[in-house]
């Protein structure tokens, strides 16, 4: 079986990953499955992440879907949004009521703090490049745009939308819109990481925001217990999280033999 999760919000709701969803990521890599990390966040800021929790996931799709590397942290593949137009909409962002801005080359993101205000350092660490240099790198792969107010969220996603739908597609994510390139999505890059694994059974997807969908649309969804009703109805099991969804899942299969 595979079993694609979601990080922010679904298998790490605080500070770090719980020490039990740790143990049940393990046994499920022991008994032969395969654990999939596909999140919004950059490699960069994951890379910290897979070393602060001790964990390593079999493939990871990061950016949603728009750039895939495998269990030793090498870039398979990266997709961008073709520059002249990704400069178009990085302009138009500046102009929006956000509190910040990352811009992600593929690997590496850059902050650019517009509303000092109300701004939240929280997991918004910058890389080793400024957002001038990244833009001087001439690639980008993906926009973060932070905006607290959902309401606000879902307004601009559908401008942003209506204006760059061409070439970006917006995903509304917990605290921000992630704007990645025209036809990249978690359902996309996860089936690119299923085929790169040569991996095969049933293929199980746990999310908790809209972002996720692409991917429990995709496979067999799952969501975590505090997810929005709206995540809940694209979902065939509700867990209270990602240790508890393998629990069912290994059991489930013992119950086969």
């Amino acid at each position: 079986m595979i079993l694609a999760s979601d990080y922010d919000g679904t298998l790490r709701v605080s500070k770090r990953v719980e020490p039990y969803d740790l143990e049940m990521i393990r046994r499920w890599q022991q008994a032969g499955h395969r654990f999939i990390a596909v999140t919004g966040r950059s490699m960069q800021t994951f890379e910290k992440e897979m070393e602060i929790n001790a964990f390593h996931p079999d493939f990871i799709v990061t950016n949603n879907g728009g750039a895939l590397y495998d269990r030793d942290g090498c870039q398979v593949k990266v997709n961008e949004i073709p520059f002249e137009q990704a400069m178009h909409i990085y302009h138009y962002l500046t102009q929006l009521p956000c509190s910040s801005i990352v811009v992600n080359e593929g690997k590496y993101r850059a902050v650019q703090v517009l509303d000092e205000a109300s701004y939240d350092a929280k997991g918004r660490e910058a890389g080793p490049y400024s957002v001038e240099e990244i833009i001087a790198k001439g690639r980008i792969a993906q926009f973060v745009l932070f905006i607290g107010d959902e309401t606000l969220r879902h307004q601009i996603a559908k401008e942003i939308e209506t204006r760059f739908g061409d070439v970006v597609q917006p995903f509304i994510n917990v605290d921000c819109i992630d704007i990645v390139p025209k036809g990249c999505d978690k359902g996309k890059g996860l089936k690119q990481a299923i085929a790169l694994l040569k991996a095969e059974g049933e293929v199980y997807a746990i999310g908790d925001s809209y972002n996720d969908l692409p991917m429990l649309d995709a496979y067999i969804g799952c969501c975590v217990a505090h997810a929005d009703d709206a995540i809940k109805a694209h979902a065939a099991y509700v867990f209270a999280g990602v240790g508890e969804a393998i629990a069912y899942l290994l059991a489930k299969q013992e119950e086969k033999k």
